[in-house]
């Protein structure tokens, strides 16, 4: 064992506690939801258009949300693409079973809630279960544990990951990359570095800011060798009062 990291091969009890960290954290992210704010519904505005239109553009949907921007007659997701590619897959098998889901208030907050929660909340919560497991190559189970609890229940990723946010996926694809990286230099093979580079791209895929934090990775290699929701929001009526998301 090299000096300052600890043994993680073959301990059972990392596979159990990275799974109860992720059980915790998913079912603390998926029993909330804050209804629609302007980052969120366009996000979610997009994976609409994409599974019920075979399109990007949002003109439909962009009355639940100001977070748009227009080109060409057209109005767009006004962020990265990433947060409205990413539900994409859970809401194609939603719409299939429900198509009619968004023709109701009830319907759609639950139909947004189940996007959320089977997409966002979850990358969230393996991003909590990731990160254990990256931070055990340098820290004992006791602390690894205990960091991982902080970051997932007292930091900003407890409120973001109950919704459509872009910075769950920002962070919790760094918490991938890493623990991606840390497996490549330590085991080898391409697999790891592959899934770090995909991770580090979405990221970017999905946030303003990402590409000056993925700069970053490459150093870390080397050290590492509710209930509250607007009548319209999700739905394409009037315009909704809901709140900013923070610019996010």
């Amino acid at each position: 064992m090299s000096r300052g990291r600890w043994p993680v091969a073959g301990n059972p009890s990392d596979g159990r506690l990275a799974a109860l960290l992720f059980a915790l954290a998913w079912i603390s992210y998926a029993y909330f939801f804050h209804g629609g704010s302007w980052g969120p519904n366009a996000a979610l505005d997009m994976t609409r258009a994409i599974v019920e239109q075979h399109r990007v553009e949002i003109d439909d949907y962009r009355a639940n949300t100001g977070d748009w921007a227009s080109a060409n007659g057209h109005f767009y997701l006004g962020k990265n693409p990433g947060s409205g590619l990413f539900a994409v897959p859970i809401y194609f098998v939603i719409h299939k079973l429900f198509p009619n889901a968004f023709d109701s208030f009830a319907g759609a907050q639950a139909a947004a809630h189940a996007m959320t929660a089977l997409s966002f909340s979850l990358f969230a919560a393996l991003g909590v279960a990731l990160l254990f497991h990256w931070m055990r190559r340098y820290a004992p189970p006791a602390a690894a544990f205990g960091a991982a609890v902080v970051y997932a229940l007292g930091s900003l990723i407890f409120l973001y990951g109950s919704t459509a946010n872009a910075q769950v996926i920002v962070a919790s694809c760094y918490a991938t990359a890493v623990f991606a990286i840390e497996r490549a230099t330590r085991l080898g093979g391409k697999r790891w570095w592959l899934l770090a580079g995909f991770a580090a791209g979405y990221a970017v895929l999905s946030g303003t800011d990402s590409d000056f934090r993925g700069r970053r990775l490459s150093g870390v290699s080397r050290r590492s060798t509710g209930r509250v929701a607007q009548r319209s929001a999700f739905r394409g009526g009037r315009r909704s009062g809901g709140n900013r998301d923070g610019g996010v």
